[in-house]
């Protein structure tokens, strides 16, 4: 075989494993924020936990769901990151835990904040800031 051939065979190689790597586990974006500087909140919400094309994830309620009333955007502590998992999002905490997963209901403490408050002014409405891990009701 040519030099050339040897090349392009080469490049080729590289180009599919960095096309795979790119299609690889990624979780997307998770809206992440601290407005309160470590403390939290007392109110809670309940309800299922949704893949958010934008932000990661959002919370729908059921049954009562604590202060929510509609589906709501879901804004986590930094450090917190996505992780795929088939259709569903995987939410991980700073040590790499899973500690939710769009798809189950879910009791998430926390309050509502202004977009600012994490970062995102452009957001048009108020978000629910999860200042605590979530609990698993179903």
């Amino acid at each position: 075989m040519t030099t050339l051939g040897v090349m392009k065979r080469l490049v080729s190689t590289i180009a599919v494993v960095l096309g795979l790597v790119g299609c690889g586990p990624s979780g997307g974006s998770l809206l992440t924020g601290d407005p309160l500087g470590g403390s939290c909140y007392l109110a809670t919400a309940s309800g299922r936990l949704v893949v958010d094309p934008s932000y990661g994830t959002a919370i729908i309620p059921e049954g009562h769901g604590g202060m929510i009333d509609r589906r709501t955007i879901v804004a986590w502590r930094p450090g917190y990151t996505p992780r795929r998992s088939g259709s569903e999002v995987e939410v991980l905490d700073p040590q790499g835990r899973v500690v939710a997963t769009t798809g189950r209901s879910y009791l998430v403490p926390g309050g509502f904040v202004d977009p600012g408050d994490v970062s995102r002014p452009d957001l048009p409405t108020m978000v629910w800031w999860a200042c605590r891990d979530p609990e698993l009701l179903s």
